[in-house]
């Protein structure tokens, strides 16, 4: 992976994502240009990171233009860039910003994996500002592979923000981590390697999950690198805001009334273990090992919001108990790694699924 790091240049602003943007394209464009020799050991996986360069609505513009033109130039199919990780932590960052990224997340959707946008000016207050909330969180429908969302230090006051998360959370594709369909998926995926792509476009069309269709995977945007990529575990992996281990909703400001919608995420969302492979250990892991450590929440982490009353804090203890109990969870203290921490029962796991849709309408 190219990390690009933007921390330490003096520049910042509207200026920096210019700079950046360039830099993109300069870099996709010169990938496209390489001999396939060449282009073979080219690393086109991006992490790139901003955290900390005032770049506000103006400047994450001119980057989003840069990133579109890189992550839409392709050659003989193959993607010139892919964006994995994306740091925009502390750069004075409006809701007006998370419709300029909305684009970008469904560009990435195969690839991204982790968004930091914590320590920014984010608000949903006005309908303005919830369209944009709404358009952007909708944007991860299509994410495969996506592991964290960062939210931290945004002041999401009030009901709104997460009456909103609440709506387009529920809208997203039923999961469940028992489903085997990707599997089946691997099969059709070996007999369209072996020429049987009539067979293969009808096993695309016939796969559901839950009673609920796959997410398309026949777009213009499903290139053979992609392809090859998720095949085999496109559907074993989810897509949408269900799927994402991590949600991060530390110091937002939440309000008992928020907490009354987020409780409703809480009390259906899977844990971390459930919705990704274990980690190998490294930066990545100690950081989302430290998530549970440092408050005791299980991927939707909403500890520390000083602004919880005593009744949110009521709500949200009752939605984990409600988790906990239906998940049949229990720690394992010899776990040493992600994805160990916690043992969890696929009956238990199915008689949750039965339980939501019978007594709760949440699946």
């Amino acid at each position: 992976m190219a990390r690009l790091n933007y921390t330490n240049r003096k520049i910042d602003g509207v200026k920096l994502g210019a700079v950046v943007a360039r830099d993109l394209r300069k870099r996709a464009t010169t990938f496209s240009k390489r001999s396939d020799a060449l282009r073979d050991s080219a690393v086109h996986e991006v992490d790139l990171n901003l955290a900390g360069k005032n770049l506000t609505d103006d400047g994450l513009r001119e980057l989003v233009h840069g990133l579109e033109d890189a992550l839409q130039c392709f050659l003989d199919g193959n993607p010139c860039t892919k964006l994995e990780e994306l740091n925009l932590a502390n750069n004075a960052l409006t809701a007006r910003s998370l419709a300029l990224l909305a684009p970008v997340v469904r560009l990435a959707k195969y690839d991204l994996k982790d968004l930091d946008l914590s320590d920014n000016k984010i608000e949903v207050k006005t309908q303005e500002e919830a369209q944009d909330w709404e358009l952007f969180l909708d944007s991860f429908s299509g994410c495969h592979d996506f592991r964290r969302l960062d939210l931290t230090g945004n002041g999401l006051s009030g009901p709104l923000p997460f009456e909103i998360l609440a709506r387009v959370y529920s809208s997203h594709a039923p999961i469940d981590p028992t489903d085997l369909q990707g599997e089946r998926l691997a099969a059709e995926a070996a007999r369209h390697v072996n020429g049987d792509t009539d067979g293969f476009a009808r096993g695309m069309e016939n796969l559901t999950m839950n009673g609920h269709a796959a997410a398309p995977l026949h777009d213009s945007l499903l290139t053979p690198t992609q392809f090859s990529m998720s095949a085999a575990t496109i559907l074993k992996r989810r897509c949408g805001l269900r799927s994402v281990p991590y949600i991060i909703l530390s110091d937002t400001a939440l309000s008992d009334s928020g907490a009354l919608w987020l409780s409703y995420i809480l009390a259906r969302h899977y844990f971390p273990q459930q919705l990704m492979s274990p980690l190998k250990p490294g930066p990545v892991a100690t950081q989302l090992e430290e998530y549970r450590h440092r408050n005791n929440c299980w991927g939707l982490v909403y500890v520390p919001n000083e602004s919880l009353g005593s009744s949110g804090d009521k709500v949200m203890t009752h939605a984990e108990a409600v988790r906990q109990e239906l998940l049949g969870i229990s720690e394992d203290p010899m776990a040493a790694s992600v994805g160990s921490m916690v043992h969890v029962q696929a009956m238990q796991a199915t008689r949750r699924q039965v339980f939501l849709r019978k007594h709760m309408g949440l699946c």
